[in-house]
């Protein structure tokens, strides 16, 4: 039986379309049980440049690095378009058709794809996804990650103050 890790994620990062924005914010938690009980590690960060998408993938590639064992993962989220590339096969496809889509484009993501499905592979993770469900950590992270968020704007404006 495969050891269960449960990754809880947040991300201030809201729409998919909007311009790669200065300043977004995301958070995890990966909890599993060890032989002295149960075990969290999180990290709260920002990261620029990135739309969505891109934010929710690197989030994730970032938690299961922490995981360097074969495990059921179970990934709590609110991106159906992460949980969309595992659950309706899109990443097997993706790698067969060397990492263009049905009508001939680019895999958009295509980096993050690459080093998700990279990671998966190399521990071999089963995955499960779960999308919109709440959690106990929903509240710890949504606050934290808001804050940071906060923080990255205020020194931006400060930086753009101290450059006029």
């Amino acid at each position: 039986m495969m050891k269960r890790v449960n990754v809880y994620t947040y991300t201030t990062a809201k729409s998919p379309k909007a311009a790669e924005t200065q300043c977004e914010a995301y958070g995890y938690v990966v909890e599993c049980d060890t032989s002295r009980g149960p075990a969290t590690v999180s990290d709260i960060s920002t990261m620029q440049g990135m739309n969505r998408y891109q934010l929710e993938l690197r989030m994730l590639i970032t938690a299961l690095k922490r995981i360097n064992t074969m495990c059921e993962v179970h990934v709590y989220l609110d991106c159906d378009y992460v949980a969309a590339g595992f659950k309706n096969g899109w990443i097997e496809n993706w790698k067969a058709k060397g990492w263009v889509t049905a009508t001939k484009q680019e895999v958009k993501n295509r980096r993050e794809w690459e080093l998700l499905d990279h990671i998966v592979s190399k521990y071999g993770h089963h995955m499960e996804f779960h999308v919109k469900k709440p959690h106990s950590y929903r509240n710890w992270l949504t606050s934290n990650v808001e804050k940071e968020k906060q923080k990255c704007l205020k020194n931006l404006e400060n930086l753009t103050q101290q450059k006029r």
